[in-house]
């Protein structure tokens, strides 16, 4: 099994990459508990893509499976707004003739 690497699934060795995601680990480790006084949504958006992508990156570099963990993010917005949106489109969209039959 010469060549090959059981870290990452193409069997090299992105070294810049794995240092860059290293430091984005130390950050968003030291970090996580500000989000708690972060008021605006979208800086908690930004927060939720970064460990997103951080734990994709994870999951296809160093096989560790995080791929479903970013959804646990999902408790810092207010899920109640997003169905009140998503119902009130749904009532319009029913509510104006012939959308129903598209």
């Amino acid at each position: 099994m010469s060549g090959s690497s059981i870290h990452s699934p193409t069997g090299a060795q992105p070294e810049t990459l794995f240092q860059i995601i290293g430091f984005s680990t130390l950050v968003m480790e030291a970090g996580f508990p500000l989000i708690l006084f972060l008021r605006s949504a979208r800086a908690r958006l930004v927060f939720l893509l970064g460990v997103s992508f951080f734990h994709l990156a994870n999951t296809v570099l160093a096989y560790v499976g995080f791929v479903l963990f970013p959804i646990v993010f999902l408790i810092f917005f207010d899920v109640e707004e997003v169905r009140r949106r998503i119902v009130g489109w749904w009532q319009r969209r029913r509510s104006v003739p012939g959308a129903a039959s598209a």
